[in-house]
């Protein structure tokens, strides 16, 4: 937003995932600035998870940003399990574990 000089401070568990120039966060419900709302918390009549198409868009670009590079860092589960070895090269099966295990924003910034 340019010109837009109002400041906001967002937690980092709202934080869906980042890039050079955007971030991406939780649905924001209200008017109730501190109310934020999950994608997979907010569902449609059949259940599935209300995904906005820019947040949806934005992850499938850095997904393919990232094919073909190489992991500089072992990306970790919360108890410290390698899930993906540092050395690895970035294919699709790599972007479906990190995506399933909530690891695709330190995939991005591991990556070269």
């Amino acid at each position: 937003m340019e010109g837009d000089s109002e400041i906001t401070a967002i937690q980092a568990s709202q934080v869906l995932t980042f890039g050079k120039d955007v971030i991406v966060v939780q649905e924001r419900l209200g008017s109730d600035p501190n109310s934020f709302q999950k994608a997979d918390e907010s569902r449609s009549e059949t259940g599935v998870a209300a995904e906005s198409d820019a947040a949806r868009l934005f992850i499938e670009k850095q997904k393919q940003f990232l094919l073909g590079k190489k992991l500089m860092q072992d990306i970790k589960d919360d108890e410290g399990n390698i899930l993906i070895a540092a050395g690895t090269e970035i294919d699709d099966h790599v972007l479906e574990v990190a995506e399933v295990s909530g690891r695709l924003n330190d995939l991005g910034q591991n990556a070269k």
